[in-house]
């Protein structure tokens, strides 16, 4: 019998270990007109870099999917570091949405100046 008991608990302890992981917490965008560069700073907090992590970043200009990159590990256990570079006119609508491996995605945008 505590067998059994104890096999229920496991398998629900490993069921509910998707419900720990957290979606990106926030996302800081930084452009560089003079030279074109997109910081991208996803704020996500992991204990395993591998497993738990942000899997994908998309950037969208304009409500246009302009590039989509794929990790396979995050950089650090705070956060996942990325550079885009492309040229953006002044009144185009920057999105960037970061999708984590477990729980959920977030999306912040930005207008060019």
């Amino acid at each position: 019998m505590k067998r059994i008991l104890f096999s229920i608990f496991l398998i629900f302890l490993m069921l509910g270990t998707g419900a720990w992981a957290i979606p990106p917490s926030s996302i800081e965008l930084n452009y560089h007109p003079e030279t074109g560069v997109l910081d991208v700073v996803v704020h996500h907090v992991t204990h395993d870099l591998l497993k738990h992590r942000i899997r994908q970043i998309t950037l969208y200009k304009n409500d246009q999917e302009i590039d989509q990159r794929q990790y396979i590990k995050q950089t650090d256990p705070e956060s996942q570091v990325d550079q885009f570079m492309f040229n953006f006119e002044s009144g185009d609508v920057i999105r960037v949405k970061a999708v984590c491996s477990k729980a959920g995605y977030g999306e912040e945008s930005l207008v060019i100046p």
